[in-house]
């Protein structure tokens, strides 16, 4: 039995600022047809000790309009064309440990990331060691809740080019 290549890519939406859905595809022969069925991310949900806190920090940082969506809960609802909104509600659980998940902020160029990581430090996010190296050119911070994301200093293009693909199926296929 012929194996089939798997490739990695991420998708990005046009004008989002902050999330790319990774997802794998699998090459078929072209003659055989399937039905696909789609889905669509309309919201991320996230468990937080302190919901409106955690809501507000997003909310300067991304620009986002805050909103009282649910009775328990806190909702962010994008300006920017992004196709998801974001909603916060309250959890006991303390987080233990690096998040399993993370968010790439991204400024619109280089001179741009500086501005956006004091933005996100002035609203409570601080500097984290994750194990990043000195040459690369992200910054890893924390929320105001401990949960690590990266200011990345370029928005990625909206297609990942062919090079891309391959050193990101290679680095993902341990």
């Amino acid at each position: 039995m012929r194996a089939e290549p798997a490739v990695w890519a991420t998708v990005y939406r046009q004008g989002g600022p902050m999330f790319g859905d990774t997802a794998l595809v699998v090459a078929r022969p072209l003659l055989e047809v399937r039905s696909v069925m789609t889905c669509g991310l309309v919201a991320l949900c996230v468990d937080a000790n302190h919901p409106l806190r955690l809501a507000r920090f997003c909310a300067g940082v991304l620009g986002w309009e805050m909103v009282d969506e649910a009775s328990d809960g806190v909702a962010l609802l994008p300006n920017d064309g992004t196709g998801f909104h974001r909603e916060f509600f309250p959890t006991q659980e303390q987080k233990s440990g690096q998040n399993q998940m993370h968010f790439d902020v991204t400024s619109t160029s280089i001179e741009d990331q500086r501005p956006m990581v004091d933005r996100a430090c002035g609203l409570r996010a601080r500097h984290i060691e994750v194990g990043q190296r000195p040459e690369e050119r992200h910054v890893v911070l924390a929320d105001t809740e401990g949960n690590e994301f990266c200011v990345i200093e370029l928005a990625p293009p909206p297609r990942p080019s062919n090079a891309w693909r391959s050193s990101r199926a290679t680095s993902t296929s341990r």
